[in-house]
């Protein structure tokens, strides 16, 4: 991947402290050097309490790779992952859905709400995993989640279609047992 095939921007908030920081920084320095990085930023919340604070950041090494927060220690290889779903972001959800698996698989729903607060367009991230019927059980969980905090919003309304097309293959038995009692 070149410079021109891929311009994202990364940001990682980094500790003093933290044993996992300095590899990081070198990993991403490389990736970097070698153009799969078109700027990188590095701030020390040591130094600088209030980014982290204002970003809601807890815990070092955390990233912004593109449209993606991440956090916790990462490898080359995920990183160059990143890289790509952040590169393909705009070309449809097949890069949201891996983001939202992973962060719904951790339990952390903020940083999904926060990713499609961002970019409304990565519901269809969200509607992918609905039609997997292999995804773990927390990350289905944390699908319903989102769906009904997003049921009311405007930027809902463009998939409800979509959802109405689930419906004949997998309608939930709380949502079945109402329709057969009262028929």
């Amino acid at each position: 991947m070149s410079l021109t095939e891929n311009n994202v921007s990364v940001l990682m908030l980094m500790g003093q402290h933290c044993s996992f920081c300095a590899p990081m920084m070198q990993q991403l320095t490389a990736l970097m050097k070698s153009g799969q990085i078109a700027e990188l930023r590095i701030v020390n919340i040591e130094q600088s309490p209030q980014l982290a604070e204002e970003l809601g950041v807890r815990s070092v090494p955390w990233l912004k790779v593109g449209p993606f927060s991440l956090q916790g220690m990462r490898s080359k290889s995920e990183l160059e992952d990143w890289l790509q779903r952040a590169a393909d972001f705009s070309k449809g959800g097949e890069a949201a859905r891996g983001y939202f698996e992973e962060v719904l698989a951790e339990g952390n729903i903020k940083l999904a709400e926060q990713l499609i607060a961002e970019y409304p367009q990565a519901m269809s991230g969200v509607i992918a995993l609905l039609a997997d019927a292999d995804a773990k059980i927390n990350v289905r969980l944390g699908v319903g989640v989102l769906m009904e905090q997003m049921a009311g919003e405007q930027a809902f309304e463009p998939y409800i279609p979509q959802l109405a097309g689930f419906l004949p293959m997998r309608m939930p038995a709380c949502v079945a047992m109402p329709v057969i009692i009262f028929r």
